[in-house]
């Protein structure tokens, strides 16, 4: 087997028989000998006569010794071209249109609400007059307490008019709303 024959990446690795991934590296840039050559000189005693073999500097591949390498019709280039520039275009407007309902609708994404904040209105309310105010008292209403006396019964102990459980409610002097100033609270707005 030909020393120079191996893999593209690995110059000291080759498949056993004759491969379109079998590169000859003794050629620059490397390229890959046709099947026939492969199985007449690569992979044969014969490598030693091989004529790129025995050059002593690297030279390109010759054309009637490299495999051949087959390119997609001009029509089905185009038609792959065509395709993955619609893909493209397609996410590119899928992306404008996100971006665009991002920017209406701040809760849609951090990066839009960051960039345009959404305005907020702000109410003020202004006092320019004072209004007075006067505390009236109220004057006090007198409830009685209800008293509770003993009678005399025949057959208990006797109970005097005297001895009364609650004590009566008595009557204490309370200012009335004459009497009292009429006191003014000054209203000052928050």
């Amino acid at each position: 087997m030909c020393p120079f024959i191996g893999l593209p990446q690995d110059s000291q690795t080759a498949l056993s028989y004759p491969s379109s991934w079998n590169v000859c590296h003794h050629t620059k840039p490397a390229g890959t000998p046709n099947l026939h050559f492969q199985q007449s000189f690569c992979f044969s005693k014969n490598h030693c006569t091989c004529p790129i073999y025995t050059r002593l500097e690297r030279y390109p591949l010759p054309s009637g010794i490299r495999f051949p390498v087959k390119k997609l019709p001009i029509q089905k280039r185009l038609i792959l071209y065509l395709s993955i520039g619609g893909v493209v275009l397609a996410l590119a407007i899928i992306g404008i249109v996100r971006g665009i309902e991002d920017h209406r609708n701040p809760n849609g994404s951090l990066s839009a609400s960051l960039i345009s904040p959404t305005p907020t209105a702000m109410a003020a309310v202004v006092l320019t007059d004072t209004i007075p105010f006067t505390a009236t008292p109220v004057p006090p209403t007198l409830t009685a307490l209800p008293t509770q006396t003993l009678t005399s019964t025949p057959t208990g102990p006797t109970a005097h008019p005297t001895d009364t459980r609650w004590p009566s409610p008595t009557r204490t002097p309370t200012p009335t709303a004459s009497s009292l100033p009429p006191t003014t609270v000054p209203f000052s707005p928050p």
